[in-house]
């Protein structure tokens, strides 16, 4: 009907300046370095507009990514630092940790292993600042399944791993 097409058309009117504003070109600062309207730095190549390749976006809350880009997102081999004082090295897929890594925190932990869709998931080692080691599966970010943990005081956990706790079956050594 003529009522729904004229809504529809106020509707795009409104909603499109907006649109058009959310994929505004970075501004070309010097060659090889682009500034965009949110603040973010890339020192690097576009093409076509987007991130490609190798490069370095630095974040205006102090974050830093060093690596590839595939189509604006990371892609590849890459490096996070975060403001906050923790790194992450390793691979990335479709912008998010994905493949082999490891993910150093500024407290003293440090996780190094198997990394899926940004979460430590599948085969890894957890470091923990206070010295205890836990070595085994990590599923969406916990420690599950099969696990050992090796203690600073010398003891060892062998077994069942539940939401990073001991659960189950499971061997003891003192």
């Amino acid at each position: 009907s003529i009522i729904s097409m004229n809504k529809i058309l106020l509707l795009l009117f409104c909603l499109l300046p907006g649109l058009l504003l959310a994929v505004e070109p970075p501004m070309l600062v010097k060659p090889g370095e682009y500034l965009y309207a949110n603040g973010e730095r890339f020192f690097g190549k576009l093409t076509e507009g987007k991130k490609e390749n190798y490069g370095t976006l630095e974040y205006p809350n102090g974050d830093r990514y060093q690596g590839s880009f595939r189509s604006d997102l990371f892609d590849g081999e890459g490096i996070i630092e975060y403001a906050n004082g923790d790194r992450y090295e390793g691979e990335f897929q479709v912008g998010k940790k994905d493949g082999k890594g490891q993910y150093f925190s500024k407290n003293g932990g440090h996780y190094k292993g198997e990394f899926k869709n940004g979460f430590r998931h599948g085969q890894g080692e957890y470091r923990h600042p206070g010295g205890d080691i836990y070595i085994g599966i990590f599923l969406r970010g916990k420690k599950q399944s099969q696990g050992r943990y090796d203690f600073k005081n010398g003891d060892r956990y062998t077994g069942s791993v539940v939401k990073g706790k001991k659960f189950g079956k499971g061997e003891m050594n003192y």
